[in-house]
């Protein structure tokens, strides 16, 4: 959200959020075997280089932006205000995992 806000020259304000969907009990990395792992990295390895090539890139990019760091402090700051908290339900009729999501009248 910084390089975003910095690009477009927008508040900070403007971009920070509230985690919305955050699933209890999901499975984290540690939780597979080395097979699993080593299978998943294989079959992903088109994904990862992209993935890393785009991390570097976004590294590269925040290095040469002036006080991004000064930026990035300032968001956090304003982050840390944000209520993130969430009565964890079932909003998704048919799927699994509970989140944040409550949308009233909504309308597209």
């Amino acid at each position: 959200p910084v390089m975003v806000a910095i690009k477009l020259n927008w508040p900070l304000e403007w971009l920070t959020y509230k985690r919305l969907k955050t699933i209890l009990g999901r499975p984290k990395v540690e939780d597979h075997s080395p097979q699993v792992l080593d299978a998943f990295r294989i079959i992903l390895q088109d994904d990862i280089k992209v993935y890393e090539a785009a991390r570097d890139l976004a590294h590269e990019r925040k290095a040469a932006t002036p006080h991004f760091q000064d930026f990035r402090r300032r968001f956090d700051e304003l982050q840390l205000k944000v209520d993130q908290s969430c009565r964890f339900e079932n909003h998704a009729s048919g799927l699994q995992g509970l989140d944040c999501y409550h949308v009233k009248n909504a309308r597209r």
